[in-house]
C-alpha cells in the first residue's frame, strides 16, 4: 500500500470515528489520522529491528 492511499484510509478512519461522536473538527481529524500513521510507522520499524535481530541470532557465532 503506498503512502498516498495509506493516509487517505487513516482519514476516512478517522473522520467515520470522530463523526460517530458528533466530532466534525478538520484539527482533531487530522490529529487522529496522525495518531493512526505514527502508530503504524511504530510497528513497521519494530518489525524491521526485530527482523535484523532475527537474522542476527539465527546466523551461527563463529569463535575465532
Amino acid at each position: 500500500m503506498n503512502e498516498t492511499l495509506l493516509k487517505e484510509t487513516f482519514y476516512r478512519l478517522a473522520k467515520n470515528e470522530l463523526a460517530a461522536k458528533g466530532i466534525d473538527d478538520p484539527a482533531q481529524i487530522e490529529a487522529l489520522m496522525k495518531k493512526y500513521y505514527d502508530e503504524i510507522n511504530n510497528v513497521r520499524n519494530s518489525n524491521i529491528k526485530d527482523d535484523r535481530a532475527k537474522k542476527l541470532v539465527d546466523k551461527p557465532i563463529e569463535l575465532q
